[in-house]
């Protein structure tokens, strides 16, 4: 039969109580007290403080920034810690805007970086010896800097970090997509491709990125090959369904587009550049009414300084106009001019509101009820088609001696177009980097609605490895290798031209003596840096005049007056009835005598079998 205990048998106890069991007891009540006091204690303990990034409210990053401050003021921190804590304090001076302030945290740094070894991090277990930091923590002081000057849209400086950023930490897929970023920011369409391409190996989801990429660039079909896959992996990604609204806007479905759009404002209402895309898919509907209420609402949610905020006063200006409210129109056009005193469409659409202002009102002439007496005064054809022009004049280049003539030449020009009968001519001066990449944008879309779409461009001009890139004013260009973040592609003008109907012009009068090319080094043993341009060959249907012929300079002209090209070019276009194709070999032939054959203009590229005509009669 079992056996059975009695409690006084258990080898824990003895005589009814064993010493076990008075110390499991002590050490119960030792542990009751230690639970009481723990919530007392705790609260008389101070929280512990970091020199973190991560501190939102001001209250926080105060307490956080006073813990940096002692930690680069302490000479027992590691030099690890200090270049922590410089980074920290530049993050948080960031989230306050105190951008000087900001970028001076991380030049310290930095310049520390450059002090110490960096090992590669594997890890945890990764030692780090005395005197270095993992590529981790180096990688992300750069970055840190390149989000600073990309918040201040200063890309191209953004991108060198960025680069510095992949070269310590190759891995790093979200440094490649904020790299992509600033390219698309520049207008470097392929470059953000490239790097998107590589990106989306590991995060593929984020296709639509590179969607939005193709749809600037004006590739509609890879664009929408992108947001369609955006949107197999999440239907209600209403970025992607807007990007795709605009594809379709793009390629004249316009119900697509709409509904595309709509579904993207009903999941958020109020971001601005739906707003804007819907508004011009009801005006190209027609909805004229509909439109403008789109574009109230895009002005309305849109930060007012935001360059984005002009180009929809510009948009909703253009609406008041189809309705004939030509005073609406002009509120519209000078808000945005405060806003980007740059902003081409603004300052043509201001020019016209205030020139159909200024005309008497019509007066209704009597019906002639016989025929024969209302015969009609002779007058020249109309122009039925829709011709639109950007003309750009670059003279006051920041790190080199100023052109005096492409402003006046491009003033010039642009008077004799309008004279010619173009319906929109908008006309810059003077534009950087940024201003040269907006003006495209916004030409694009005047493009896209014309038969007839014209760039001219006067100012300096350089062909590196065989490509040709206009310079804006604030170019620098100390190497060869700086000419494709500072300067802009030709591929891209022609790009902006590529969507009318029926004639694409780019006239470049930018062959002059470049005194970048001798001061810039080069970096690429081998890469040609030419005296010109150099010759190309545009797609059919696109003509590209040069000023002087690949490997020649074109000459500036005499002081008050205009460049040889753009007198001969000017005296010819207003001549009625001269062929496009011909016209361009008389401008070449005034320009030789003019230069005593000095500069022969050249013409590039093929026209369809039709005449092309800037007047007739």
């Amino acid at each position: 039969m079992p056996t059975f205990y009695r409690h006084d048998q258990w080898p824990f106890f003895k005589n009814g109580r064993s010493r076990r069991c008075d110390a499991a007891v002590g050490w119960l009540a030792t542990l009751l007290v230690v639970l009481v006091l723990a919530p007392s204690a705790q609260a008389q303990t101070p929280p512990k403080r970091y020199c973190t990034p991560e501190a939102y409210t001001r209250e926080q990053i105060d307490t956080s920034m006073k813990v940096c401050d002692e930690m680069i003021a302490d000479p027992r921190q590691t030099v690890g810690s200090r270049i922590q804590a410089y980074a920290n304090r530049g993050s948080m001076f960031k989230a306050r805007k105190q951008y000087d302030a900001s970028l001076q945290n991380y030049n310290q740094a930095i310049a520390l970086v450059a002090t110490v070894k960096v090992v590669t991090s594997i890890g945890f277990s990764t030692k780090i010896p005395p005197g270095a930091i993992d590529n981790i923590a180096a990688s992300s002081v750069y970055e840190g800097r390149a989000r600073l000057y990309a918040v201040q849209k200063q890309y191209a400086r953004a991108i060198e970090d960025y680069t510095k950023t992949l070269q310590i930490l190759p891995s790093s897929g979200g440094t490649l997509f904020s790299r992509a970023e600033a390219y698309e920011a520049l207008g470097q369409y392929d470059r953000a491709i490239q790097d998107l391409d590589q990106a989306l190996v590991d995060i593929p989801n984020n296709i639509g990125i590179r969607g939005r990429v193709y749809l600037k660039k004006r590739d509609y079909d890879r664009a929408l090959s992108d947001l369609n896959k955006a949107l197999e992996v999440n239907a209600s990604d209403q970025t992607a369904l807007a990007g795709r609204g605009v594809v379709y806007l793009a390629k004249g479905d316009v119900d697509r587009a709409l509904l595309d759009l709509d579904k993207a404002i009903e999941g958020r209402k109020t971001v601005s550049s739906f707003r804007n895309s819907r508004g011009l898919a009801y005006r190209k509907k027609g909805d004229v009414d509909r439109a403008l209420e789109d574009f109230d609402d895009a002005v309305k949610y849109a930060n007012s300084d935001d360059d984005n905020r002009a180009e929809y006063l510009v948009n909703r200006a253009d609406t008041w106009k189809d309705k004939g409210d030509w005073l609406k129109a002009l509120e519209d056009y000078q808000s945005a001019l405060t806003i980007n005193s740059s902003q081409s469409g603004a300052t043509a659409g201001r020019d016209a509101a205030r020139l159909a202002l200024s005309r008497p009102a019509p007066v209704a002439a009597a019906v002639v009820l016989t025929a024969a007496i209302a015969a009609p005064a002779a007058k020249m054809p109309p122009i039925n088609e829709r011709r639109v022009a950007l003309v750009i004049g670059n003279s006051s280049y920041l790190s080199v001696a100023a052109l005096p003539n492409p402003r006046r030449d491009a003033e010039t020009l642009a008077l004799a177009l309008r004279a010619a009968g173009f319906q929109t001519v908008q006309i810059a001066a003077d534009l950087s980097r940024e201003g040269f990449a907006k003006q495209l944008q916004s030409f694009a879309a005047e493009a896209d609605r014309a038969d007839w779409a014209v760039v001219y461009f006067a100012g300096h001009g350089i062909e590196v490895g065989g490509v040709n890139y206009l310079i804006p004013i604030d170019a620098r260009l100390k190497t060869d290798r700086d000419v494709p973040l500072e300067a802009v592609a030709l591929d891209q003008v022609l790009a902006t031209v590529s969507g009318a109907k029926k004639l694409r012009l780019v006239v470049l009068d930018a062959c002059r003596d470049n005194p970048f090319v001798a001061k810039m080094s080069r970096t690429v043993a081998g890469r040609s840096i030419g005296r010109g341009l150099a010759s190309i060959e545009p797609e059919g249907g696109t003509l590209v005049a040069f000023a002087a012929k690949h490997g020649q300079t074109a000459l500036d002209g005499a002081q008050g007056g205009n460049s040889p090209f753009v007198a001969a070019f000017v005296k010819h276009l207003q001549s009625p009835n001269i062929e496009i194709s011909k016209m361009f070999r008389l401008v070449r032939d005034d320009v030789l005598a003019a230069t005593g054959k000095q500069q022969e203009p050249f013409t590039y590229g093929s026209l369809p079998g039709q005449d092309f005509f800037f007047k007739v009669q």
